[in-house]
């Protein structure tokens, strides 16, 4: 089943699909909202309960219809009730300490704001460099093509995007929780966070900037007192903004490609295509189930190994490829699928590999359980860094909030996810060493600096 096939049978059966997506969204809530702070400023609830609360109301919807086998049915049921019930029972109890990750890349007090001027040198220059080699990334008919070969500048600019997002982000709360001027930085912090993700060219990339910023004052444990009316007012005008940047780029994407972007939906009618394309991405949510299950394709998929998906995620294709002898690149799961379907597409694209799945490929059914559990205990450790018993100081908070929010899409990509934790540790490592080589005294952590370590 391609695309349009499921277009059609969605639009077709729209009621029944709408009420398994408010089923599986709620489910996955209700059973998560204990462990997660925040609630819906939390990104776990992004990636895991609207992405999988809306891709298993596909794989319903494609049971119900008789597309699906059982096999793959329970396959992507079973996976994800196992990465459920692990992933809540690991949230009780320290089994990897992450803090002592965190703690290792912290800076004394004194150092902190050498470290976010090396972090804004650096995001310039290499933000300067991304622009002349492969543009807005938003602009690219696929985000993915458009990097190849720049890599390295897209895997130190995006962790940075989300570390200089959050610190500023929590000096502006702090100016608001004592009153003084804020709405100057505000307005600039907006527009950084704004040219950032057209830069980086994702939808997701504008909502993931506050994102980073709720968990990093959540962690900081900053208090303030705000009304209902207030908090419902800001959460509604962050998603009246949020739609309209996922308009705007759907809007320039089907005028590229000589589309008109105000003509009437064939398939909804009274609306316009960019609203049916607006629909058709939280749709595409289950597009790795869809393009895979119906008539057995995932039986036809012939895949390489898991320690080439890793290697190529941390290390890139174009060092990984002449090592085994093949393009890597064209060797993800997900990529795979669409090549099943457009065997001569050569832009780089297609479904994002949810880890059930990816699960399953590489480890069959029975061994993909423990690949589910290992996973589901890694990101519960993770989550641990956010429930710190002491409030922690502004740069220890960025340091877990951005851990936490690339730590989570292991869930759509566990290689890629697990590769941007690292990248992040690495760059933290890199403004950690030259804040200290700058220095002109060897700064020892104060009393204070102590106090705040994460135990």
């Amino acid at each position: 089943m391609n695309y349009a096939d499921f277009e059609a049978l969605a639009f077709s059966n729209t009621g029944l699909l709408t009420i398994y997506w408010i089923v599986g969204f709620s489910c996955l809530f209700l059973l998560t909202r204990k462990y997660s702070r925040g609630l819906f400023v939390d990104p776990f609830h992004f990636y895991y309960t609207f992405t999988y609360g809306t891709s298993y109301g596909v794989v319903a919807l494609l049971a119900t219809m008789g597309l699906i086998d059982l096999d793959a049915f329970w396959i992507v049921f079973c996976f994800g009730a196992i990465f459920l019930i692990s992933y809540r029972f690991f949230l009780k109890t320290d089994v990897i300490n992450f803090r002592r990750l965190v703690n290792s890349v912290w800076l004394p007090t004194q150092l902190q704001e050498k470290s976010i001027l090396v972090m804004m040198l650096i995001y310039v220059i290499l933000a300067i460099a991304n622009l002349s080699v492969a543009g807005f990334g938003f602009l690219a008919e696929s985000r993915f093509e458009s990097t190849i070969g720049y890599g390295p500048i897209i895997r130190v600019v995006e962790p940075l995007r989300l570390l200089l997002t959050a610190w500023f982000g929590l000096k502006i709360v702090k100016r608001w929780q004592s009153g003084k001027d804020y709405f100057f930085f505000s307005i600039l912090l907006i527009f950084f966070i704004l040219f950032s993700s057209l830069l980086n060219g994702a939808k997701f990339a504008f909502l993931e900037g506050f994102y980073a910023i709720a968990i990093a004052v959540i962690v900081a444990k900053i208090k303030f007192k705000i009304s209902s009316m207030r908090l419902y007012f800001f959460w509604g005008a962050l998603i009246v903004v949020i739609m309209f940047f996922t308009l705007f780029v759907l809007r320039y994407n089907i005028s590229s490609t000589g589309g008109d972007p105000f003509a009437e939906s064939q398939s909804i009618v009274g609306v316009p295509v960019l609203v049916e394309r607006f629909i058709g991405r939280i749709m595409w949510n289950g597009d790795m189930y869809f393009l895979s299950l119906p008539n057995e394709v995932y039986k036809h998929i012939s895949i390489d190994n898991f320690i080439t998906r890793f290697a190529t995620a941390i290390f890139g294709s174009q060092l990984v490829s002449p090592i085994v002898g093949y393009d890597a690149a064209q060797h993800e799961v997900g990529r795979l699928i669409w090549l099943y379907w457009a065997p001569d597409d050569d832009v780089m694209r297609g479904p994002t590999n949810h880890f059930d799945l990816t699960a399953y490929f590489y480890f069959g059914p029975i061994f993909g359980i423990f690949f589910v559990i290992v996973l589901a205990l890694v990101l519960s450790q993770f989550n641990r860094l956010i429930f710190t018993r002491d409030a922690s100081d502004d740069y220890r908070a960025i340091i877990v909030s951005v851990l936490w929010c690339k730590a989570v899409s292991m869930l759509m990509h566990p290689a890629a996810g697990f590769a941007w934790c690292i990248d992040v540790v690495f760059i933290l490592i890199i403004c950690k060493s030259i804040s200290i080589a700058i220095s002109k005294n060897n700064i020892e952590p104060s009393t204070d600096d102590r106090r705040t370590e994460l135990n």
